[in-house]
């Protein structure tokens, strides 16, 4: 994961990057993480291919935990989530993605 976050540092305009980071943290239970990584990689490619249902899919999952459920995943791997955190367009992503409240239905979607 360091190489990977490295290698986004150096080239921060890839939203395949960005993409692929997504789904490795989803399968490390990062939701919130995938979601400001889907939304960095939209934000910087939005016709990327899939990207809106993988966005829609860590919503899901996001919105399938308890904020005490995140907050235990999140204090799990701090060095993760500092590391991830720190690239510029996922801090960018994260401040700039809240979701309705029907998040934890069928249709979550980022408020435009």
């Amino acid at each position: 994961m360091r190489a990977f976050c490295a290698g986004i540092e150096r080239q921060p305009d890839l939203a395949g990057a960005y993409y692929d980071l997504g789904h490795l943290l989803l399968q490390l239970g990062q939701a919130d993480l995938a979601v400001a990584a889907f939304a960095a990689a939209r934000g910087l490619k939005p016709d990327l291919p899939d990207i809106d249902a993988s966005l829609t899919r860590a919503l899901r999952v996001r919105g399938g935990l308890s904020p005490e459920e995140l907050a235990r995943r999140a204090a799990a791997n701090p060095d993760l989530c500092d590391r991830v955190g720190r690239l510029p367009a996922i801090a960018v992503a994260a401040d700039k993605t809240p979701v309705q409240a029907s998040e934890q239905g069928g249709g979550a979607e980022p408020v435009p």
